[in-house]
């Protein structure tokens, strides 16, 4: 029994070095999550909570990034009802979309705004009549290499 404790002991101080280490906390108190240490994020408009980007690299015309915003909605609101009105709302904002994939809270996008080709993953939190959406934006050549790391990123964010 005693070695077991040591060998979970072990397993759970490796887990949290891996895990945890080269990350940082992103929250405004109501909603929180983790990004790798050398992404960047800011909080500078009112309309969003979080400006999130990825390391620059040298020589890419895009800066792949995540934004996170919050509306207030009527608390008799369910997430499929959002999930319904959203695709008029995209086709408002787009110059052109289609979507790739869409499960019961999220939609991948491949659109054209304002002449920048992007796709993106959109997740949606909703909770206490506020509706979140994380969205995260790529080129599209570079949509696959970033794809996990913006669902592990956006994985992490919870609202309290």
């Amino acid at each position: 029994m005693k070695k077991l404790f040591i060998i979970f002991t072990f397993l759970f101080i490796f887990a949290v070095q891996a895990f945890g280490q080269n990350s940082k906390v992103v929250s405004d108190g109501t909603i929180s999550g983790s990004i790798p240490e050398d992404w960047e994020f800011y909080s500078l408009d009112e309309g969003v909570l979080f400006y999130i980007f990825a390391p620059e690299v040298e020589g890419d015309s895009f800066r792949e990034n995540i934004t996170i915003t919050c509306e207030d909605v009527t608390k008799s609101i369910k997430l499929s009802d959002l999930m319904k009105v959203l695709p008029d709302t995209f086709s408002e904002v787009y110059d052109s979309f289609e979507i790739v994939e869409q499960g019961k809270d999220y939609f991948i996008f491949d659109g054209i705004v304002q002449d920048i080709h992007v796709i993106q993953y959109l997740k949606l939190l909703l909770k206490n009549g506020k509706f979140y959406s994380i969205c995260a934006s790529s080129d599209p050549d570079d949509f696959d290499s970033y794809y996990e790391s913006f669902k592990k990123i956006i994985d992490t964010f919870k609202i309290k």
